[in-house]
């Protein structure tokens, strides 16, 4: 058989199985086909052109619609159980998927797809490159309402094959991708929290038949925005100048992945994550460095109003947090550096302290305006009430009510003084002078207000009334309190 032309105009197709409850419709295909030829049980197609202006596609699980369609197809052959395309292009407007079974949707627009030297040969596939390119796409988990979006989507990826059970990508480019990640406004109660973990740990026991080998992955200059809706005040920050490379990703039990991420933190801070994890199960092995510096602590005023009551008016933050996690158990430590914080106004919140933070605040700082705190952080990630963010942040309120109720403890831990030694002056019965013994408490106290020049002490006389005379308790210090100057 040999055909020269093949043109087919405007039909609307439409096909409905009752029985699986499956339908398919199509509207406005155009078919454009140039030189076929069938010989000897041999297939060959010069050029295949089809666009379709609307596609529809469902069935119990899964809704499939789109618009605008157009698939070009050139050179293709079959020939027994081989099947290879030279080049294969496919350009959509509007491409929507609809899995009703895990509550996932996906939004797709001006997909532009590039496909070189396809093969199928028996049941084994091999591409030679793939390219995606102006994209965009946005991912909705119905379940938890979490929002990955995707603009300016520029993906290349080299050498694909599927054999023998697994699938391989021998290196993949990611250039200049915009991605946001938003988390909603979480009304899933503590009921449904935990039988959502208790699904996912069932599809974490189920293993893939098909192993994916897929290697390195470059991001080069990426844009990520993250923002989380949890809070009265919305949290929301993007990274960009992107750039990193992750090694490899494998969903075999014991495969781990190294990376390497940087890039600038809003407009003047930086960020570098490295570490390994286990694609496959981050809560199985992940061992991760994230370091930030120079971040404007204005950015953290939704976590601090919620925990504190007071919006963050200006300072620096630089973080070196590391993250362990074997088989669920996570191990942390936050060193976190905040320089020169200032506080703004109040902010009502139910969770929020009600203490002098101004005090705290001071007494946690170095004579530089440094406040330099170490958190650690342990638990078990498979808790619904797990939240890293949450019990650091209440970490660090824990800390600012120490610095206010007990601020002695803190001034000794700083100066290296024991607490009792500088919170009071004792005396003994009807003495009033200042010998050796107090003295020594005396210039420690000296010590302590010379070197923090922003706090100052009231003193309080003190007697025994059954044994000692007011005029003593007039003529001595006991009680000693602090403030701010």
């Amino acid at each position: 058989i040999n055909l020269d032309t093949l043109v087919l105009n405007n039909p609307d197709i439409s096909f409905r199985d009752n029985k699986n409850n499956q339908s398919i419709s199509s509207k406005n295909t155009k078919l454009n086909l140039n030189n076929l030829s069938l010989k000897n049980s041999i297939l060959y197609i010069n050029k295949i052109d089809i666009s379709k202006d609307i596609i529809d596609f469902s069935n119990e699980n899964i809704n499939l619609d789109s618009n605008k369609i157009n698939l070009l197809i050139k050179n293709l052959q079959i020939a027994d159980k081989k099947t290879s395309i030279e080049n294969l292009s496919l350009k959509t407007l509007k491409l929507n998927f609809d899995d009703i079974k895990s509550k996932t949707k996906i939004e797709s627009s001006n997909i532009n797809l590039l496909l070189n030297s396809f093969l199928l040969l028996n049941e084994d596939i091999s591409i030679k490159d793939i390219r995606l390119f102006d994209t965009k796409l946005d991912f909705l988990n119905a379940t938890d309402k979490t929002k990955i979006l995707a603009k300016n989507l520029n993906l290349e990826i080299k050498k694909v094959s599927n054999s023998k059970n697994e699938f391989k990508i021998e290196k993949t480019e990611l250039n200049k991708p915009d991605i946001s990640i938003i988390l909603a406004k979480n009304d899933i109660q503590n009921k449904d929290k935990k039988n959502l973990q208790a699904n996912l740990k069932k599809d974490e026991n189920k293993t893939s038949k098909t192993k994916l080998n897929i290697g390195p992955v470059n991001i080069n200059n990426a844009t990520f925005n993250f923002e989380d809706k949890n809070l009265a005040i919305p949290f929301k920050t993007t990274i960009t100048e992107l750039n990193g490379e992750i090694s490899q990703i494998k969903n075999t039990k014991l495969g781990t992945t190294d990376l390497v991420v940087n890039g600038v933190v809003d407009k003047y801070g930086v960020a570098k994550i490295t570490g390994l994890v286990n694609p496959n199960n981050i809560k199985f092995l992940t061992d991760i460095n994230m370091k930030f510096q120079n971040i404007s602590m204005k950015s953290f005023t939704p976590y601090s109003t919620k925990f504190l009551g007071r919006e963050l008016k200006d300072g620096k933050l630089d973080l070196d947090l590391k993250y362990n996690i074997e088989k669920s158990n996570l191990e942390a430590k936050n060193n976190i550096l905040i320089t020169k914080l200032q506080l703004g106004k109040q902010i009502p919140s139910p969770d929020a302290v009600s203490l002098p933070l101004e005090i705290a605040i001071s007494l946690l700082e170095d004579s530089k305006g440094v406040i330099n705190i170490d958190l650690p952080v342990s638990g078990n990630v498979d808790d619904p009430e797990f939240s890293v963010a949450t019990i650091v942040w209440k970490a660090f309120t824990n800390l600012i009510i120490k610095a206010t109720t007990a601020p002695f403890s803190l001034l000794g831990a700083i100066f290296n003084f024991n607490e009792e030694e500088i919170k009071s002056v004792k005396f003994d019965l009807n003495k009033d002078e200042i010998t050796p013994i107090q003295k020594e408490t005396l210039d420690k106290i000296s010590q302590i207000l010379t070197k923090r020049k922003d706090i100052a002490i009231k003193i309080s006389p003190s007697f025994n009334k059954e044994k000692e005379s007011e005029k003593i308790g007039k003529n001595r210090v006991l009680n000693i309190s602090l403030y701010l100057r």
